[in-house]
């Protein structure tokens, strides 16, 4: 099991409200989800989502609740009746690259 992220996740909603809305579409995107632009104000900046609210979000930017919730995706491959686990984190813009580490394509980050 994984370890829960708030912050990855909180970054994931900011990373759909701007595909959806734009950089500026904090309000049109509340609008969408059925709640104030204060209350999603809070989601973005500090509080996670309740559930209900990361479903609707997941409805209306089409969004995978695996990915929302964990950053990973969970694809099952019909041939061999396994389930794998790709992981995305490192396309999360809420975690930073760091040096030394190995980036996209196994290239080092300086």
């Amino acid at each position: 099991m994984q370890n829960f992220d708030e912050k990855a996740l909180i970054g994931q909603v900011r990373l759909l409200r701007k595909q959806y809305a734009g950089s500026r579409g904090k309000s049109k995107f509340a609008r969408a989800l059925g709640i104030s632009a204060s209350t999603y104000s809070y989601y973005e900046n500090d509080r996670v989502p309740p559930v209900e609210i990361l479903r609707k979000i997941c409805e209306v930017t089409g969004a995978d609740l695996e990915w929302l919730s964990t950053g990973c995706k969970i694809e099952k491959n019909s041939h061999l009746g396994q389930i794998k686990n790709f992981c995305k984190n490192w396309m999360s813009p809420s975690v930073p690259a760091r040096k030394g580490k190995l980036g996209l394509h196994g290239l080092q980050i300086k």
